[in-house]
């Protein structure tokens, strides 16, 4: 028995030492890179989210994630990080199999906060202190929420049918300007914001990104849209036929035609894959209506009493819903036990999961229950399929932790797995069990024992 530990102590050492570089030949050419606003760097008002779709993403392919995203860039400010990376960050890029954008919402968001500042100061609806001397050279939707008078806008809105008339007009004058005209014979845009400006932008990031890395797949995402409150929560909160519900509506369908127009031009920037995460969230076949508006309700939590609780950022569940819709584009698909379907499986309102969305998620993740059912076999401590010597190091590391501290680093998952000889303990004979069951394998090419009649055999 001494001769054995001694040779499965010296085999885990051995197998231990390769271990690195067989993770480091693995990963090597499939990383990824998000590129981008808060959307793409996981933010949310109450801070980061726990696991970002990049994240969800990386763990399910199995690949190095390199989030250079950040709150608030525009693609202005995406072409100039391109041009200022680091020699680390270039590298990265320039070896990413996989490069995901999520770039424009900061664009559109700052040119409506300058045109509704603008309406402000016309009719008077900056808040006490304010004035349009306050007003910056180029907005964002910060300025916008910290100068407008909500309430004041609000008020006039709900006590005014001509008011909101007039403001709903002026919001189809500045969806024309983002967007453009459109030609339905053509079926293009010309003019507009965003086509001489967002998608001339995005177009010259993903010759930049293919200049450093041709054989890279750029991945960019539509835009969502995040009003898309069902009829009965605003009709509780505002009153049915109310004018600031009459609002709210105008506010959502032109907000459904600027996104359109950018998912419409988003199609003609050459070199890149297109991930509709405006079709994932709003989860619905049916033509928008004001009674049948969408779904992203669901994926961001913008549905708050408090003004300052309202947030347009993907929760944990747009999260999911960006994760799977990526990883559907890219199409290397398995059924997963890792985060994707934990996270998924730890929504309390899962049942309520929308419908294109629940279908992507599906297909994506598979049969997860039954994968780690499969996965789950006796001695395969990292849940890889094979019962070999790295299992073995890694019981026999667990057991020298346990023999010189309270607590070890198994999962109780883990620790059923390495207890091979089912006696309660974790310890050297289970790894000698291992290393001895994985050298049978090594030396029968034809049909063999499991694990467990194997050990009946010593």
């Amino acid at each position: 028995m001494k001769k054995l530990i001694s040779a499965l102590i010296s085999a885990a050492i051995g197998a231990t030492a390769l271990v690195p570089f067989a993770a480091a030949a693995e990963e090597s050419g499939s990383g990824m890179v998000l590129l981008g606003d808060s959307i793409a760097a996981g933010y949310t008002r109450k801070g980061y989210i726990e696991h970002n779709y990049g994240e969800i993403c990386g763990d399910y392919l199995g690949c190095n994630v390199y989030n250079y995203a950040k709150p608030g860039d525009t693609t202005d400010d995406l072409l100039s990080k391109l041009g200022s990376f680091t020699a680390e960050q270039s590298k990265n890029l320039a070896d990413a199999e996989y490069v995901v954008i999520s770039v424009g919402g900061n664009d559109i968001l700052g040119y409506i906060a300058k045109y509704m500042l603008n309406y402000a100061e016309q009719n008077n609806y900056f808040k006490d202190g304010y004035s349009a001397k306050d007003v910056p050279a180029s907005p964002k939707i910060t300025d916008l929420t910290t100068m407008l008078d909500v309430d004041k806008l609000k008020s006039e809105l709900q006590g005014s049918y001509s008011a909101a008339i007039t403001f709903g007009d002026k919001l189809s004058t500045l969806s024309e300007d983002i967007c453009g005209k459109y030609d339905k014979k053509t079926k293009t845009y010309s003019g507009g914001y965003i086509g001489t400006h967002v998608i001339d932008n995005i177009q010259n990031a993903a010759d930049t990104i293919k200049e450093s890395n041709p054989n890279a797949k750029v991945y960019v995402q539509t835009i969502f849209q995040p009003v898309q409150i069902e009829p009965e929560y605003i009709n509780a909160k505002y009153g049915k036929g109310s004018n600031y519900s009459l609002m709210l509506n105008v506010v959502r369908m032109e907000l459904e035609n600027i996104m359109k127009s950018y998912s419409d031009q988003l199609s003609n920037v050459s070199d890149i894959d297109v991930v509709d995460v405006w079709e994932q969230f709003t989860s619905t076949e049916d033509t928008l209506s004001a009674s049948n508006p969408g779904h992203a309700s669901y994926f961001v939590d913008i549905k708050a009493d408090q003004l300052s609780d309202i947030d347009i950022h993907p929760n944990q569940k747009g999260n999911v819903a960006i994760a799977a819709a990526i990883l559907e584009k890219i199409g290397d698909l398995h059924d997963d036990t890792g985060l994707l379907s934990s996270i998924f499986e730890s929504f309390s309102d899962k049942d309520s999961y929308p419908e294109i969305a629940l279908a992507t998620y599906k297909k994506v993740a598979g049969d997860a229950k039954q994968s780690a059912e499969q996965s789950a076999k006796l001695g395969d401590i990292n849940s890889d399929g094979f019962v070999d010597a790295v299992d073995a190091s890694s019981v026999l590391a667990e057991y020298t932790k346990r023999a010189t501290s309270d607590n070890g680093n198994f999962t109780d998952e883990q620790a059923k797995l390495a207890d091979v000889d089912v006696n309660g303990i974790v310890d050297a004979v289970d790894a000698s069990k291992i290393l001895a069951y994985y050298a049978y394998l090594s030396s029968n090419s034809g049909e063999t024992k499991s694990i467990e009649e194997f050990i009946k055999t010593l």
